[in-house]
This record gives C-alpha cells, sequence and structure tokens, in this order.
C-alpha cells in the first residue's frame, strides 16, 4: 500500500525502541561493575599490551587472529552461500515467482535464527544434565553438523516444499552449530 521504501522506513525505525532500554541496561552495568563491559575476555592476556597501539603487522603475526579469522571464514562462507544462493534456486530451479518467495522463503531464515537459539539451548541443557563440557559441546555440534547436511539433497528433492523443509533444516543446523 505504502511501497517498499515505507517499509524499510517503518522497519529500521523500529530499531530506535531498543535505545532506551538498551542505555538502561548499559547504564546498571557501569554501576555494578565499574566498566561498561564486565566480560572477562576483555582482559588482555599479554600484560600491559595496548590494542589500540597495535600496527597492522603486529596483529597479522599473532596467530589468535589467524584462527578467528579461520573460525569466521568458515561457517561465514555457508552462511553467505544460503544468503544469496536461495532465492535465486527457488526462482530458477523450483520456479518460484516474486510473490512466492515473499510468501515461503522467510521459512529457512526463520529456522536459522530458531537453530541458534537452539543450539545454545540444548548445549547448556545437556551440560545441566551433568554431561560434561566438552561432551554436551561436542553432542550439540554433532546434532546440528547431522541437520546441516540436509542442505545437500535439496535439489534432489522432488518436490518445492521438499526442497525448502530441507534448506530450513541445514540452515537450522547451521545456525545451531
Amino acid at each position: 500500500r505504502y511501497g517498499w521504501r515505507a517499509a524499510f522506513l517503518v522497519t529500521g525505525s523500529l530499531g530506535f525502541l531498543f535505545v532506551p532500554p538498551w542505555l538502561w541496561i548499559h547504564k546498571r552495568i557501569r554501576q555494578t561493575y565499574g566498566v561498561p563491559d564486565p566480560a572477562p575476555c576483555l582482559v588482555e592476556e599479554s600484560a600491559g599490551a595496548d590494542p589500540e597501539g597495535l600496527s597492522l603487522h603486529q596483529v597479522l603475526a599473532r596467530r589468535k587472529y589467524w584462527f578467528f579469522l579461520l573460525a569466521r571464514a568458515c561457517p561465514d562462507t555457508v552462511t553467505f552461500f544460503y544468503l544469496f544462493w536461495l532465492p535465486g534456486y527457488f526462482q530458477d530451479v523450483r520456479h518460484y515467482d516474486m510473490a512466492t518467495v515473499g510468501k515461503l522463503l522467510w521459512i529457512p531464515y526463520f529456522c536459522a535464527d530458531v537453530g541458534a537459539l537452539a543450539g545454545a539451548w540444548f548445549s547448556s541443557a545437556l551440560i545441566s544434565r551433568g554431561l560434561g563440557l566438552d561432551r554436551s559441546r561436542r553432542t550439540a555440534l554433532l546434532l546440528s553438523g547431522l541437520c546441516a547436511i540436509a542442505g545437500t539433497s535439496a535439489f534432489l528433492a522432488p518436490n518445492h516444499l521438499l526442497a525448502l523443509a530441507l534448506a530450513s533444516l541445514a540452515l537450522f543446523g547451521h545456525f545451531a552449530w
């Protein structure tokens, strides 16, 4: 009714509703801990090193940087593959028109969101039941990986709804990982 620009403007503006609660929480954390973020990962492991004062060469020389880059590069390629491939696949191969894309292709991305939450919850639930940290995480990773493998068979599915379900399961598993 109001056009696509209005849809972007309205949904983007809704983000401003999160600013007051964020400011309130941020203020409470600062009052309680005396710092904006009390997370232990902020403590620099090398004594007195200032991360702001590192040159690019010094950053690239650290193993920690390369492990982080590798840890992000592997899953991010899958994420962006699904992000850009899925709509084109369902339009070109499964012959979805734009209306059908709009009606159905939110489902795999919603499943990805649910998977991200479910993976963390499942691992934590196993830990709280006494399974142990390593075994809980490995169990969650194994089940997530098995779900993610489903995406490889989406193109073999005999109908478009099964292909959509398999892609949704794959994204659920990928984000649960």
